[in-house]
């Protein structure tokens, strides 16, 4: 037994060695010099998805369906179906893990067949929403994926008995329980970029009401008023309210909610400091009254109680209010969540920044407490999604107490009309395996492979160095989560750790700084901040310094580390556009300390396409910004919507691609400076919206158009053309001295050179068939010396955990045998 083999076993690490020889002609395939495989097991710790509202539903038989999330990392998410008594009926995985955002699930009735509708969906994932029809046993009726491009899902409700109405950013459909779509609504001619707030059902008409934005073409600012639409039974049309106050850069509804007298309230909000609105609408379409709420609020959720009574809950300011028909506030409480009752409001006071007290409190229509209850003393961190049914009242919990046998799940806990407790149930944990969520590499380290929060170093040679357990937990929302890495070449590292804190603060960041020996170092936290992501960060560092760039609620915080893991400077960055959601694109660290960024900021006002393709278009605006060694903005080029891929040259300068719907592609180059030049044709080039970019090697650029590849030089003209084939084409992994790592359908990826796009190898797992491989950026690094390591796997290893693998380019130092020290 090999030295390698026996340390890893030791390690308890099981593992599979691959060796291969080197390739004696171009394109030859290349499998690894090793390939581990980690088991490594975990209890299931699971939590609530961040939206209560429909993520659970009682079924006629007292059953609970409820969704949840795995809390230490991203391992999917899946539904649980207790019994009365607290048994479990079945678990289904709803979908599988993903990096992207958080977890959408939305339940709905299916009255004929005493099961469920299932809408899941991960926030901004590339995976299109899913909606299912289950038996109350479980089985799966049929499975049906929504369209591609449609946008996040939004919301599922019943549609008379036997359908649903399916809710997307850009799409509305009335689906049946045979899977037939009855009609739907979407993007066409006559409509500007939709992005929906909110639907709703008139049973007694059968009139659907869908609130959101966009008009009409040709409408003045048709793609920024709020929108009020109506359709009959066959999905026709049958009226139209637009409106936005004159002051506003764009309105937008949140929410709707149709009362017992017939009329319709709808609720919004406009651009950062604008103000909000609410409107109510006669039962034939006409609106009767629309008033501004101050400037910088509105409300995103409405409910009413028997009377008829509004109540409208703030997210944005934890704030809970009743609203009177003329839209006039009649009272308010501070809550973090509502839900109706028979006469009067369920409100969830906010969350403690710990864990500690959970309760609810019941306020009469009029305002007046009519009873409090606390359903848990020390360990609570959310509670909500209540519904009202009947004298019962049922909501989730999330508590932060793991009993003996049983793990962390969801509470469904049921109180009576006076607030009494009548059952609380909840599902115990079951072991699962953890894959890789994330990688980082150097040549001379070696890799890092981060196990959803454990955290692997191999060097080279695939010793295992240390491992490092940074929740060792992970029982709880307030517990730590594992993001981005950095690996030194002696195998220390830099480690950014997210914190959990109250839904208002977001995550608190920090930085860990890892030895070659696996000791801990030094720590350094930041201060919360609202709506901090854990996944949408960057992490660079050299030998004197480490800079952590997070996206938070529509902006980034820059923070910067000594190499003693001192806090020297943090700074916000506003950026251009009108969501929360911000990507981070690329990145680079300058030897002065300064950081070229390349960002992405989604913008409600969509894209400016003619005509309109949202379903196609991906509504963002570009920001190429170059930061000083302080965190201050030596300056930005504002590159606006349509701009996928901007490349970071070696000089400090940019090459900035363009893409629009039947437009040739364009580039602009911007020097290190910052001063845009003019926009360039890129020869004939067209695409659609799968182009992707990549680059530069040594000064070059490829560019994928999703059929054919293009090499590109600085200034835009095309060097070479590569037609898509089984061998390589058309995703991009990877970028290095040696080439491009691209996608293969006859292996795991392909190096294609710098010079003219010739095939120089292919590499694979295992020789075997490429069938169902995952592959993308965030699986591959190439390096300098001809080293590559990837964090594939096989669909059939999913079950086995998560894999690290080292390739080596053909005739590089890193395929040296005695520079890896293996000999057979």
């Amino acid at each position: 037994m090999c030295k390698t083999t026996a340390s890893l076993l030791a390690a308890g690490l099981i593992a599979g060695i691959a060796t291969s020889a080197l390739a004696q002609s171009a394109g030859e395939l290349q499998l690894p010099q090793w390939s581990q495989t980690f088991r490594l097991r975990a209890n299931t710790a699971e939590r609530p998805l961040q939206t209560l509202q429909g993520s659970w539903l009682r079924l006629g038989d007292g059953t609970h369906l409820v969704a949840a999330r795995d809390m230490p990392g991203s391992d999917g998410f899946r539904l649980r179906a207790l019994e009365p008594d607290g048994r479990e009926r079945f678990t289904l995985p709803l979908q599988p893990e993903s990096y992207a955002g958080e977890a959408v699930v939305q339940l709905a009735h299916d009255a004929a067949g005493g099961g469920a509708f299932v809408l899941s969906d991960v926030a901004g994932d590339w995976r299109p929403a899913r909606l299912d029809l289950l038996q109350p046993d479980g089985t799966g009726l049929w499975q049906q994926a929504m369209p591609e491009g449609a946008g996040d899902a939004k919301q599922l409700s019943t549609y008379g008995n036997a359908a649903v109405l399916v809710l997307q950013d850009a799409v509305l459909q009335a689906i049946d329980r045979s899977g037939t779509v009855r009609w739907a609504f979407y993007p066409g001619q006559n409509e500007s970029l939709l992005h929906h707030g909110g639907v709703a059902f008139d049973d007694d008409s059968g009139t659907t009401w869908l609130a959101g934005s966009g008009g009409l073409r040709g409408m003045p600012d048709g793609d920024r008023v709020a929108a009020v639409r109506r359709f009959d039974a066959s999905g026709t049309l049958l009226s139209l309210d637009t409106f936005r106050c004159p002051q506003c850069s764009q309105s937008r509804a949140t929410a709707i909610d149709l009362l017992p007298d017939g009329e319709a309230v709808v609720v919004g909000r406009s651009g950062e400091g604008e103000p909000g609105f609410v409107a109510f609408y006669h039962a034939d379409g006409t609106r009767r009254l629309r008033l501004d709420t101050p400037p910088g609020s509105g409300y995103d959720r409405l409910v009413h109680d028997e009377l008829g009574t509004i109540y409208a809950f703030s997210a944005s300011d934890s704030r809970v209010v009743a609203l009177g028909r003329d839209g006039s506030v009649l009272w308010q409480r501070e809550g973090a969540d509502m839900a109706a009752l028979d006469q009067g409001v369920l409100v969830s006071p906010p969350f403690p920044r710990r864990a500690g007290a959970l309760g609810v409190d019941a306020y009469s229509a009029s305002g007046q407490l009519r009873w409090s209850r606390q359903i848990e003393s020390s360990d609570g961190l959310r509670a909500g999604g209540a519904r009202w049914d009947n004298g019962r009242i049922t909501l989730l919990a999330q508590i932060q107490r793991s009993d003996s046998g049983c793990g962390i799940a969801p509470h469904v806990i049921s109180l009576n009309s006076q607030g009494a407790v009548l059952d609380d149930l909840r599902a115990c944990s079951m072991p699962v395996i953890r894959s890789i969520s994330s990688t980082s590499a150097n040549p001379l380290g070696g890799i890092i492979g981060n196990l959803q929060g454990t955290l692997v170093q191999l060097s080279p040679d695939a010793q295992r160095r240390w491992q490092y357990p940074a929740c060792p937990a992970c029982v709880a929302d307030d517990s730590t989560l594992a993001g981005a890495s950095h690996v030194y070449a002696d195998g220390s590292a830099w480690i950014a750790l997210a914190r959990s804190a109250p839904s208002a603060l977001g995550l608190r960041r920090a930085l860990l700084r890892i030895g070659a020996d696996g000791s801990v170092l030094s720590e350094t936290e930041f201060p919360a901040i609202a709506r901090t992501t854990m996944h949408a960060g960057v992490l660079l560092a050299d030998a004197d310094r480490a800079i952590d760039i997070a996206a938070h609620a529509g902006g980034l915080r820059w923070s910067r580390v000594s190499a003693a893991g001192v806090l020297q400077e943090t700074r916000s960055i506003g950026l251009p556009g009108s969501s929360d959601t911000v990507d981070l694109l690329d990145s680079r660290l300058w030897p002065d300390g300064s950081v070229s960024l390349v960002t992405s900021r989604r913008n409600f006002l969509g894209c400016q396409t003619s005509p309109p393709s949202p379903v196609s278009c991906t509504p963002a605006l570009t920001t190429l910004l170059r930061l000083d060694a302080d965190g201050s903005e030596r300056w930005r080029v504002e590159l606006g919507l349509g701009w996928p891929y901007v490349g970071i040259n070696a000089d400090g300068s940019s090459l900035a691609f363009s893409v629009a719907s039947q437009q040739p592609v364009r580039a602009r180059p911007i020097d290190a400076n910052g001063t845009a030049a003019a926009t360039l044709d890129v020869g004939t080039l067209s695409s659609d919206f799968s182009f992707a970019g990549m680059g530069p090697v040594r000064g070059r650029y490829l560019i994928s158009t999703g059929s054919d590849l293009y090499l590109l030089d600085s200034q835009a003209a095309i060097l070479a053309k590569r037609p898509g084939d089984n061998d390589a084409c058309c995703r991009l992994y990877a970028q290095g001295d040696y080439g491009f790592l691209v996608s293969s359908v006859n292996a795991d990826a392909a190096l294609l050179s710098a010079d003219d796009l010739s095939l120089t190898a292919r590499f694979d797992l295992d020789g075997q068939a490429n069938t169902g491989l995952q592959g993308g950026r965030w699986f591959w690094h190439l390096f300098d010396d001809g080293s590559i390591y990837s964090s594939i796997r096989r669909p059939a290893e999913y079950l086995l955990g998560g894999r690290l693998s080292r390739f080596a380019v053909p005739g590089s130092p890193a395929a040296d045998r005695v520079f890896l020290d293996r000999f057979d």
